[in-house]
């Protein structure tokens, strides 16, 4: 049989090597969340093993009295720093000021300073006694009243940073799970090694010859799965952020209509306290807060306001119903925008275009260049107005989803109303398309649009428009190559500006509705100016054909 001593020197030696290499490594990591709080833990697990060694080799009893009392800061401080090392690893540094941490560490001192005056009071241990056995010297002792008070403080902080830890391990992705399953076995080893010694079922605290092998699931952690490479619950952490910080109102209700948690915007908005305020305190009494979307108008802090409502129901994890989310979204300047822009558009729609109907009518009846000059500048107003009309119907009824236009026939049907619109001008049509796909409602329309920019804009009578389809990886490339003189700077601004100015901006709408079709349909659309003219591509998403228009 191999002797204890070299046995405890050997295992005692391993443990302190395993903890130097997982503080090494943890110091080079210091500026990343929890590194600092994991170096400290394994200089204080160093510090134990070599007093428990210490201890156990001393050559009086007195010495070993005094180390097993000085044991105490190392097995403190162990404690205080997994604590603080679960805190920060899972978001909470927070909850770490330096005012608790020295309260801590306070509590420590005072455990050693009681164990170190236990012969004056006997509080901390009734009887003490050293048994030798070879070189060893074995400490043993009854427990007294302040023992149990320093045992469950260092036991207290230990669980805590164990439920912390294992309560976030549930909500970090996969991906990190790992990590804090090998921080958990790492504080559960020793602790429960410790459990029979401290319920007095052993004599032999097996609790440093443990620790070695939570230093190497330590290290595992560290060199194989990133352990201070990465901060897994930093998402969760960003999460909460986000949310208090979203300009979107959040309110969350239990199943007994209680608001039990609220983002800035939302008390700010509902002026709420931050106590826990009942639903009827806060919303309207006819207020529908069922599952689902609706808009409301509710007088707030900021007044009366149009809020879009939308509800989503929360459930535990038996699928029963706990509650629900409810996100208010302020949409009153938008709802006001939407009346603005419905009445201008009957104003252009209506008004505008019957007053320079009667105006061309006047000015047929008139003579001279003046009134060839008012009738035309009239039928140009009258033909904006039109134009107007008909992109906001292509707004209107163009969707990404309904794809009901056979890409094999789109090319023909766009171009050929503008042959006879046009016979003067060469349009020519490829399709490279031999797959039965289909593209979304509002294609044609662009595709339309374009042709017609690139004819009526030409310089000369025979202006020749060439258009080319081809599909390739679920996209289909629409591709229109003219012979004009290019497009202008300020035309070529709506497209990749997509903005425009009192000073600098198009001459008309027909770009604009490009631009706005292409963006709805999920596309993309791109300008080439060459000295032989302008090419335009276009490319949007197709699927295959079941239905076709």
């Amino acid at each position: 049989m191999i002797p204890l001593s070299p046995l405890l020197v050997v295992g005692g030696l391993f443990g302190v090597g395993v903890s130097s290499a997982v503080a090494v490594l943890a110091w080079r990591r210091r500026r990343t969340e929890g590194a600092f709080a994991l170096a400290a833990m394994m200089v204080s697990v160093d510090v134990w093993i070599v007093l428990r060694l210490a201890r156990m080799f001393a050559s009086t009893s007195a010495t070993t009295y005094l180390l097993v009392d000085v044991e105490w800061l190392a097995i403190g401080a162990t404690s205080i720093a997994w604590f603080s090392f679960a805190l920060t690893y899972t978001g909470r540094r927070h909850l770490l000021s330096r005012g608790r941490v020295v309260a801590l560490c306070a509590v420590v001192v005072l455990v050693v300073l009681t164990a170190l005056s236990n012969g004056v009071h006997g509080l901390f241990r009734t009887s003490t006694s050293i048994v030798e056995s070879g070189p060893l010297r074995l400490f043993d002792s009854t427990p007294g009243p302040l023992y149990w008070v320093a045992i469950s403080y260092v036991y207290g902080l230990i669980a805590a940073g164990v439920a912390v830890l294992a309560h976030s391990t549930i909500a970090i992705q996969s991906h990190y799970r790992r990590q804090a399953v090998a921080l958990l076995l790492a504080a559960v080893l020793p602790t429960m090694a410790s459990l029979p010694y401290v319920l007095g079922v052993t004599t032999v605290d097996a609790t440093p010859y443990v620790l070695p092998v939570s230093g190497v699931v330590c290290l595992i952690a560290v060199q194989q799965y990133s352990l201070l490479d990465a901060e897994p619950l930093r998402s969760r952490v960003v999460r909460e952020m986000a949310v208090d910080q979203m300009d979107d109102a959040v309110v969350v209700v239990d199943d007994a209509d209680r608001i039990v948690d609220a983002n800035a915007s939302a008390r700010s908005l509902l002026s709420m306290s931050g106590d826990v305020e009942s639903v009827q305190t806060v919303f309207p009494a006819d207020a529908d807060l069922s599952a689902g979307r609706r808009t409301v108008r509710l007088d707030t802090a900021q007044g009366g306001r149009l809020l879009d409502v939308s509800v989503t129901p929360l459930s535990d994890t038996g699928s029963r119903l706990s509650g629900r989310i409810v996100v208010l979204r302020d949409v009153t300047e938008r709802r006001v925008r939407t009346q603005h822009l419905s009445v201008l558009n009957r104003v252009i729609r209506h008004n505008l275009r019957n007053r320079m109907t009667l105006v061309m009518g006047y000015g047929h009846q008139l003579d001279g260049p003046e009134a060839d000059l008012v009738v035309e500048n009239a039928r140009q107003v009258t033909a904006l107005g039109n134009k107007a009309v008909r992109v906001q119907r292509f707004l209107e009824h163009v969707s990404p989803e309904n794809r009901a236009v056979a890409v094999e026939s789109l090319g023909r049907r766009a171009v050929e109303p503008l042959r006879g619109s046009y016979p003067e001008a060469s349009i020519s049509v490829e399709t490279a398309v031999t797959e039965p796909l289909a593209c979304a409602v509002g294609v044609r329309e662009i595709l339309h649009e374009l042709v017609e920019n690139a004819v009526r804009h030409a310089e000369h009578s025979s202006p020749t428009v060439d258009v080319r389809l081809s599909a390739r990886e679920g996209m289909l490339c629409v591709r229109v190559e003219d012979d004009g003189p290019g497009l202008p700077p300020m035309e070529r601004a709506v497209l990749t500006q997509e903005r425009e100015s009192p000073l600098e901006h198009g001459s008309g709408l027909g770009l604009w509705m490009v631009r706005w079709g292409v963006s709805l349909l999920g596309g993309t659309l791109a300008c080439e100016t060459k000295e032989s003219g302008t090419v335009m591509t276009v490319r949007v998403p197709v699927s295959e054909r079941r239905e076709a228009a």
